[in-house]
């Protein structure tokens, strides 16, 4: 049918107050079962394990273009707490830039 991974973590950061945070690492459903509530319900199961182990918020990382998820995940109250940004690097760029730059950064 599906599974989900998750894990009760305390983050460490000097920006963060101290948490205890459900970590959603990974959610799949079988495609033929898509559509029914199963997606729903683990998110359920994983956050009512997460709060009987400690936790007092859930976090988890999705894909932008994952539309259907997000839907979801906004549905079960999930919302947007910061954004992940990437880029992809040439093979084979000019490493004079990265030569120049201070060690210790």
């Amino acid at each position: 049918m599906g599974f989900i991974t998750v894990q009760v973590i305390q983050p460490v950061s000097s920006l963060l107050q101290p948490l205890t945070v459900g970590r959603i690492g990974s959610v799949a459903v079988s495609e033929r079962l898509r559509g029914r509530g199963v997606g729903k319900t683990l998110m359920q199961l994983a956050e009512q394990w997460a709060r009987e182990n400690g936790a007092n918020d859930m976090r988890l990382t999705v894909w932008a273009f994952n539309e259907k998820a997000v839907d979801v995940y906004r549905e079960l109250g999930y919302e947007i707490r910061a954004f992940e940004m990437g880029k992809q690097l040439p093979v084979g760029a000019d490493t004079q830039t990265t030569q120049a730059m201070p060690r210790n950064l």
